[in-house]
C-alpha cells in the first residue's frame, strides 16, 4: 500500500536523521565516561571516540537532569499527545500504543513541532531547562556540529531519545555527499534500535542516491556505533540494552 510504503514521509521531509561520532569500546566499568568528538563530515567514526576527561554532557533528554526548574515560556503546549487529536501527529502515530511509543523517544507532537521552530534560542533554552527534553534536542540540532551539543544528542540516545538520532542525521545529510556515509550510519543505528520505518525515511534523505561504497562503510560505521552505545547504556544501567519495537498497526490483508 502507497501510505505503508511513505511512513515517515512527513518526518524524512523536516528532520531528515542524523549522525555521531564513536567507536571504542569501553575498557573496563571504572573508566570515566566517555565522551563524542564532533565529527566532520566523510571522516571515519572510530576516529573521534574521546575516552579521556570528563563527559561534556551535563544537559541529557532525561528532565530529572534540569538543575533547577525555570518558568516554561510554553505553558499552552502539552508535553504528551494524550489530549491531540489522533489524526494530527507530525511523525505518523496512527494509533494509542504508536503514540505512546513516540512520546517515550523523544519525538515532538505536532504542538511542539510548530511552536519550537518557530522559537528563538533563548526560549528553547528556557524551555528545556523548564524539563522539556524535546526543546533541548531541537536546541542541541540547531547548534550542530558543536561538540557539545552533538554529545547531549548521542548520549540521551543511550537513554532511548530516537529523535535525537533522526536529528543528527539529518545534520549529517544536510552536509551533501561528504556526510552521506556517515547520515545512513545513523539512520541504520536507529532502525537497529528500535525504529524500523528508518529503513523508508532512510531513502529520502539522498538525491541522488547512496553508492555501493557508501552504503558499505555506512553499514559497518553503524555496527560500530551501536556496540558502543550499547557498551555506554551497560555501564550506566548494569544490564543489556534492549530494543523498544515501535508499535506499527497491522493493517488487514496488506
Amino acid at each position: 500500500m502507497k501510505r505503508r510504503a511513505l511512513i515517515f514521509t512527513i518526518a524524512g521531509i523536516v528532520a531528515i536523521a542524523f549522525i555521531a561520532a564513536i567507536a571504542h569500546r569501553l575498557q573496563n566499568r571504572s573508566s570515566p565516561p566517555p565522551t563524542l568528538s564532533v565529527m566532520p563530515a566523510g571522516e571515519s567514526l572510530d576516529r573521534y571516540w574521546v575516552q579521556d576527561g570528563p563527559s561534556t554532557a551535563g544537559h541529557t533528554s532525561d528532565p530529572k537532569h534540569v538543575p533547577r526548574a525555570a518558568s516554561n515560556p510554553f505553558p499552552e503546549v502539552p508535553r504528551s499527545r494524550d489530549a491531540i487529536q489522533l489524526t494530527d501527529d507530525p511523525f505518523d502515530g496512527r494509533t494509542d500504543a504508536e503514540r505512546r511509543w513516540l512520546d517515550k523517544h523523544g519525538y515532538p507532537n505536532t504542538l511542539q513541532w510548530n511552536a519550537y521552530n518557530l522559537a528563538s534560542d533563548g526560549l528553547l533554552e528556557q524551555t528545556a531547562q523548564s524539563g522539556d527534553r524535546t526543546a533541548q534536542t531541537l536546541l542541541d540540532a540547531r547548534r550542530l556540529p558543536d561538540k557539545e551539543a552533538l554529545d547531549r544528542l548521542m548520549l540521551s540516545a543511550v537513554d532511548g531519545n530516537m529523535f535525537a538520532l533522526q536529528m543528527v542525521a539529518s545534520h549529517y545529510a544536510s552536509t551533501g555527499k561528504a556526510g552521506n556515509s556517515n547520515a545512513y550510519a545513523i539512520s541504520r543505528v536507529l532502525e537497529m534500535r528500535g525504529d524500523p520505518s528508518a529503513a523508508v525515511s532512510r531513502e529520502l534523505m539522498f538525491n541522488p542516491p547512496l553508492e555501493l561504497d557508501e552504503r558499505m562503510h555506512g553499514e559497518a560505521e553503524a555496527l560500530q556505533l551501536n556496540a558502543t552505545l550499547n557498551d555506554i547504556y551497560q555501564q550506566k544501567y548494569e544490564s543489556h540494552f534492549q530494543p523498544d519495537l515501535r508499535p506499527f498497526p497491522i493493517e488487514p490483508g496488506k
